[in-house]
């Protein structure tokens, strides 16, 4: 081979070292292709070059084009796999979020339901009115334990934002299950 080739050479690498993401030049192959551009740039034209430096730098060059594909494959899959987790961290707290819904609507019924029953003849019966709020309540707790432990990776604020609703439901569902039990204590205190 011709000097020119080394100059040409030269430049290839350069272009091909000056393009490489920051994970690739944490690679051998970047940092070994860099040591020869390093220890070469100072080409002198009119020295002749060994051919077989000239094919040894050219196949570093082709690693390195190898390793840049494995890293580009590699950051395509961890993309893909963001993706999937995101879509999967959202549409849990979409879960949560529809859950908490019903969860309100349950405890609204709780609170609705005593009075209504105290229309019929059986006193223990009131205890029914509890029902919709501990139904609720057991499956919001299925929902809530989905997400404890887990590592949200952009939905943080958001989730911790619906759990203090939730957790604020289970408040006000303890009110609708205490305000059961004294309206049941006091119809069978009325009728006893």
């Amino acid at each position: 081979m011709s000097n020119p080739s080394m100059g040409e050479l030269l430049t290839r690498i350069k272009e091909a070292l000056d393009s490489s993401s920051a994970r690739l030049r944490m690679r051998s192959e970047w940092k070994t292709l860099d040591g020869f551009y390093r220890s070469h740039q100072s080409y002198d034209p009119d020295k002749r070059v060994d051919d077989d430096l000239l094919r040894s730098a050219e196949a570093e060059l082709d690693l390195l084009e190898l390793a840049r594909a494995e890293t580009d494959q590699a950051e395509q899959v961890e993309d893909a796999e963001k993706e999937r987790r995101l879509r999967t961290d959202e549409e849990l707290l979409g879960r949560l979020q529809a859950e908490a819904k019903t969860y309100s609507f349950l405890i609204v019924l709780s609170y609705i339901l005593p009075p209504l029953l105290l229309l019929m003849p059986f006193g223990l019966l009131l205890l029914a009115g509890a029902v919709p709020a501990l139904l609720g309540l057991a499956k919001m707790r299925s929902v809530e334990a989905e997400t404890e432990g887990r590592v949200w990776l952009v939905l943080r604020s958001r989730v911790d934002e619906q759990l203090d609703r939730v957790k604020t439901l289970h408040y006000v569902a303890l009110g609708a299950l205490a305000l059961t039990v004294l309206w049941t204590f006091v119809e069978m205190m009325a009728s006893g």
